[in-house]
């Protein structure tokens, strides 16, 4: 599924990925407009052997909703052992046993609310749920899909978050599992030098005004030092915005930039997986279905 090709963004971030990146995931030149481009069907996928991703379908509709799901199968030696379990747990705190059903899949639907502004795409806190077993993989999907329906929420009453992402004709930049545990991701923005942005937003109920805006600036130099720096601004609370910067120097470990701080003794070393037109802390990406 992967696909592999080396990087051609430009002369310079081919000359410096060029030490031991020479067969890494690249993105293809990125989309103009975002909102189109992330609409359809895509799945998660990642460059680590291993790494969880939700393994089924997130779909992207063109009426503001996000829907992920996936089925998966329960071992029948597990589901002995997890129903035994519980009922020995039940001797302890005495409630009536459970009969035991075997159930081979477990399909699971959530849905979000989706917009964009401008390249920045946001998400809202997850508007339903259902979590449902049965006997067949498609019978139990579409058992979990029908809890769903109607779909009539009110996306007025919704906050939403995001921040600008990478979207072409194969792949986008990780959403999901960024928007749950929240990932840096800083997109090309120039290439002489390089310099990559990342726009993170907070939107109040409705999607429309801005509550918090964070933008970080990576910009890495020729002669291997870098700068990074962050002006987060509150609409309605000026007395909190904030800008600062910090610099150190960066060196490339197969597909990943390493980050250090030599004058700082406290501060950790940041990994950054480099796509050619995106920088990302999650190994994960999505990939058109």
């Amino acid at each position: 599924m992967l696909k592999r090709v080396a990087i051609t963004v430009s002369a310079t971030s081919i000359f410096l990925t060029g030490c031991g990146a020479e067969d890494q995931l690249a993105f293809d030149s990125r989309a103009t407009d975002i909102q189109s481009c992330v609409t359809g069907d895509w799945t998660e996928e990642s460059t680590i052997a291993g790494d969880f991703t939700t393994n089924g379908t997130i779909s992207f509709s063109d009426d503001g909703y996000v829907q992920v799901e996936y089925v998966k199968y329960n071992s029948y030696f597990q589901e002995v052992y997890d129903n035994v379990e519980g009922n020995l747990y039940k001797i302890f705190f005495p409630s009536s046993p459970t009969e035991f059903v075997y159930e081979p899949y477990t399909a699971h639907v959530t849905v979000y609310a989706w917009k964009t502004q401008n390249d920045v795409l946001l998400l809202s806190d997850p508007l339903q749920s259902s979590l449902v077993s049965g006997d067949t993989e498609d019978g139990t999907l579409n058992d979990a899909r029908s809890e769903l329906e109607p779909q009539s929420w009110d996306i007025d009453s919704l906050v939403f978050r995001g921040y600008n992402v990478h979207c072409d004709d194969n792949f986008t930049s990780e959403i999901l599992a960024s928007y749950q545990r929240y990932k840096e991701n800083y997109v090309l923005i120039s290439e002489d030098p390089l310099v990559y942005l990342n726009d993170y937003r907070e939107y109040q109920a409705g999607g429309e005004e801005l509550s918090m805006h964070r933008l970080t600036t990576l910009e890495l130099e020729a002669n291997g030092s870098f700068t990074i720096s962050a002006e987060i601004t509150y609409p309605d609370n000026p007395s909190g915005n904030f800008s600062g910067s910090s610099s150190g120097v960066y060196q490339y470990d197969a597909d990943q930039i390493v980050l250090t701080y030599p004058r700082c003794a406290s501060c950790s070393e940041q990994r950054l997986y480099d796509r050619g037109t995106i920088l990302s802390e999650s190994a994960i990406f999505m990939e058109r279905k």
